[in-house]
Parts: C-alpha cells; structure tokens; sequence
C-alpha cells in the first residue's frame, strides 16, 4: 500500500550522522549533516506540506547547526552545553537518561515519566525564542525526544529537527508539540491504558481552557494525506482503534 510506503520513507529519512566521541576527556554527542542531507530534508517537507502538518526540517545545513545549537542551549544550559564544530556539524554534552520510547520497549515505562515529560514540555513552552519572537515550541516531542533520568525524576527534550513554521501563533505551536506527543502516546500505549495515560500527561501540562478547546478540535481523524500522517505517528494503529481513543480523549476535555 502506498500509505505504508510514504511511512517507509518517512522513517528512512537520517539527516545526520549521530556518534558519541570523546574530546580532551569530555564525552559528547556529535551531530554531522550528511552531504545528501538537503533533497532528504526537501523530500520530507513535501510530505508535510501533503499532509497539512505546519513543520518544516532545515534543508541548509547552517540554520540548522544555528537552530539546534540555540534550542539546546535554551533548555539546557544551566548544566549542560552544544556548540557549533564547523559548518555542519553540533556537538553536545550527554544529557542524562534513556528516552521514553526504549522504556516503552523495554517494559519500564511509568507514570512518573508521563508526570516529567508533560511538566518539561510546560516549562520549555514558556521560555523566549528569537527565532519565534515569542515563546518557544519544539515541533516533534514525540517519545524519543524525551530523555527521562529515573534519578533526577526530570525529562529532557533532544533532537531539534523538525521546526514549527514560523508564521503560526505560539498557541498553535504548542497544540500541535502536546497533540504530537499524543500520537505517539497513542502508537505504544496498550489499549486498556491509553486514555489514562494522555491524562496523566496533559494534567502534568496543565492545560488551559483555552488550549483544551483547541486540542479538542484537531483530536480528529482528517480525510486524505492528512490522514496517513496520522497513521504513522500512531505507529499505524487500525484507524477505527484511533478514532475510537480518540473520541474517549475529547470527551474528557469537556
């Protein structure tokens, strides 16, 4: 079927060449843009701009080494640090913890997780972006982009690729980063224990009045390409499965 094809190359798109290295005693992650990085980044916002999704991923190697460097630091740099090495590649310390989706993996995932990442994504949504003009929002918060330090009991959000559009209101924004962790919520959470656990995540946000109105209008299932885009963010779960959480999810934002 050709939806799981655009799924496939959705998910086939890597952008950067991701290695862990050790500079004068420190250990860092280090980011490289691959030299066929912007036809790879061109395909992926045709997609996107098919599906109505108001994301973008740097096709120029440079705003990207820029835009990853700068959201890192935002929300890092108390403890933890990322700098520019050359024209294509970023290098960061090593944040703590393991990403929500491995503990989904490997059978640990946990309330307290759910509690931090809603909190994190709260906090991040209320600090300053100039490339924004306003308040900041991270365009893919999905599981993986989420490091959790059972020591610490904190989320850290990584990976700073996709970019919310800059036209869109920060009330948009941050909509679209809570209804993005919500789909993925969607594609790894067992049935039985989905609905509670969006709760638990959207009360560890705190989401206002007005945000709960409009995260009610778009927890539904659009026509057409739109459509796909969904089915692969829910890791192709059955779309009456989808619609029927998300029928449970709308009614509890009343």
């Amino acid at each position: 079927m050709w939806f799981k094809q655009a799924g496939s190359a959705i998910d086939a798109i890597r952008i950067n060449a991701i290695s862990r290295e050790v500079r004068d005693g420190h250990a860092l992650i280090v980011k490289r843009r691959r030299l066929v990085s912007a036809p790879l980044a061109q395909t992926a916002n045709l997609f996107f701009r098919a599906a109505r999704h108001p994301v973008f991923v740097w096709a120029d190697a440079g705003e990207w080494q820029r835009w990853e460097v700068s959201s890192f630091n935002l929300l890092h740099a108390e403890q933890y640090r990322a700098f520019p090495d050359g024209t294509r590649t970023v290098c960061a310390d090593i944040l703590p913890g393991t990403s929500l989706a491995e503990h989904f993996v490997n059978g640990t995932f946990g309330t307290e997780m759910l509690d931090a990442a809603g909190s994190e994504l709260r906090r991040a949504h209320q600090l300053q972006s100039g490339f924004f003009g306003g308040p900041w929002s991270h365009g893919d918060p999905n599981l993986a982009n989420f490091l959790f330090s059972g020591q610490e009991k904190h989320a850290r959000l990584i990976d700073f690729e996709v970019v919310h559009e800059r036209r869109l209101p920060a009330m948009e924004r941050h909509v679209e980063d809570v209804l993005s962790f919500l789909q993925d919520l969607l594609g790894c959470a067992p049935k039985g224990t989905w609905l509670d656990s969006a709760q638990c995540f959207l009360d560890a946000y705190g989401c206002d009045q007005a945000l709960r109105d409009a995260l009610r209008e778009r927890l539904r299932l659009p026509p057409g390409i739109p459509r796909v885009w969904w089915w692969i963010r829910t890791n192709y779960v059955p779309v009456r499965s989808i619609r029927s959480r998300l029928e449970r999810l709308r009614g509890t934002l009343l």
